[in-house]
């Protein structure tokens, strides 16, 4: 949680000093949108049928 607040005082800091502008981070949200958007679209076209999770076993070590 910290992080975040503090990430986002860096942003206002960075706009106010005008090192960056409101319009590249907007381009840059959009960027991650459309890459989330794809990637779930990637996802959902796959076909998992038939797809069974690996076996996990599980084997007690002992000192002897």
């Amino acid at each position: 949680m910290f992080k975040m607040i503090l990430g986002g005082a860096l942003v206002l800091g960075l706009v106010g000093y005008g090192v960056i502008s409101p319009d590249q981070i907007q381009a840059a949200g959009n960027k991650v949108k459309d890459s989330v958007t794809w990637m779930v679209d990637k996802v959902d076209e796959q076909d998992f049928e038939g797809w069974k999770p690996p076996k996990v076993t599980v084997t007690e070590l002992s000192n002897d």
